[in-house]
């Protein structure tokens, strides 16, 4: 599945087939609309702007050599949440880096998460691991990997583990446009679709960039292309494509 930040619904050559639930009046689509309850809905909000937050005032430590390296979520927001929203506690998550929003919206307090990038005394990896590389087996996030793509199979062996035992689980793989050149990417794919294995990939593509959703068919894979920048686009696509998992 891409989500893909437009301007607005059907923008760009290529764009009409993109969901997006809010209209430029800033209403939201009445037939898209996921239509979450109104304290959810704000819930969701805040976790954005907390991501945000915390986002800035680490880049501004960064910036004065207080943090050694701080992978920016900025402008993955809607992105990040509202795929965890779509997802349930118990589904796994094989992350980037960068989307360590969806630790903060699952329960991490930001305490803990500025421990675990200066990899102070009270990080719970003791500095062992990347700065701000973060995994959390209780919040069921997989550990962040630094080549290309390779956290893609990973996602797609849980899953299908998984299904083997019965158990009813989605695991959800984010990942950036650029990995689709990666060979781990085609081998995800191909082992989900060989596997029927219950697994969401979620690709974030920026305008110009290949599109992921265009592989799916060559691996037997449904598809879904989304306004990353639309938190009610992306729960919308990310729900059916969980339901489909």
């Amino acid at each position: 599945m891409d989500v893909r930040p437009i301007d607005g619904p059907g923008n760009g050559a290529g764009e009409s087939d993109l969901r997006a639930v809010i209209r430029a009046d800033g209403s939201a689509d009445p037939d898209l609309d996921p239509k979450l309850p109104g304290e959810r809905l704000a819930a969701l909000v805040s976790a954005m702007l907390r991501t945000r937050r915390v986002d800035d005032r680490l880049a501004a430590m960064g910036a004065d050599g207080r943090i050694g390296f701080l992978p920016r979520s900025v402008g993955r927001e809607a992105a990040v949440i509202g795929t965890a929203a779509a997802l349930d506690d118990g589904d796994w998550v094989f992350p980037t880096a960068h989307d360590w929003g969806l630790a903060l919206h699952r329960g991490l307090s930001a305490e803990d998460f500025a421990h675990r990038v200066f990899g102070s005394a009270r990080d719970a990896l003791k500095g062992h691991d990347m700065p701000g590389g973060l995994s959390a087996r209780r919040l069921r996030i997989a550990s962040v990997s630094a080549p290309a793509g390779t956290h893609l199979p990973h996602a797609v062996g849980v899953a299908w583990a998984a299904r083997q035992k019965g158990e009813p689980l989605v695991t959800s793989a984010l990942f950036d446009a650029p990995e689709i050149d990666a060979a781990d990417f085609h081998t995800g794919l191909n082992f989900a679709g060989v596997m029927k294995a219950p697994t969401v990939f979620v690709c974030r593509v920026r305008r110009g960039e290949p599109s992921a959703a265009e592989h799916a068919v060559a691996y037997g894979l449904e598809a879904a292309r989304c306004d990353g920048s639309d938190l009610l686009a992306v729960i919308a696509t990310v729900r059916e494509a969980v339901e489909r998992a």
